[in-house]
């Protein structure tokens, strides 16, 4: 059913029905409430949805990563929470709302050709890849401490 959804919500899109379209949990992920397409998608741009997380799924992704590029120290990608939407922060400079595709990926609102994708074990983000259009930043989750 997952996947007749998503064909759906598509075709809808593409074909510019319209600009915002919500499904309820039943057809897409049972633990989410909704999901909604954020724009239409024109032709060979990639279909943005934000499907809502609840807060302890959410936490899971929240925290500090170092970030390489190209094997070289490249920063850091922090991952923080303000009304219950994520957000990504590279560097301490620039924040954008990420928007939860699914499977561990979000994108980028301002930008949804990038896109993060984390690797979860025991229920935490462990590790994370943002890929851009131009550059790839591999992510390490930060240790905690004093």
């Amino acid at each position: 059913m997952r996947h007749r959804t998503a064909t759906l919500l598509r075709a809808a899109v593409v074909a510019g029905a319209a600009t915002v379209i919500l499904a309820t949990t039943e057809t897409l992920e049972a633990q989410s409430p909704a999901v909604a397409v954020t724009s239409p998608a024109p032709t060979g741009a990639p279909l943005v949805m934000d499907i809502q997380l609840k807060a302890a799924e959410r936490l899971k992704y929240l925290g500090m990563f170092n970030t390489t590029l190209a094997g070289q120290p490249a920063g850091t990608f922090r991952v923080y929470e303000q009304e219950g939407t994520l957000f990504g922060e590279v560097n301490g400079r620039h924040s954008s709302v990420m928007l939860y595709q699914g499977n561990n990926v979000f994108r980028l609102k301002e930008d949804p050709t990038y896109t993060v994708t984390f690797a979860v074990e025991k229920g935490v983000a462990k590790s994370l890849v943002a890929q851009g259009e131009r550059e790839r930043l591999d992510g390490t989750r930060a240790p905690v401490g004093p």
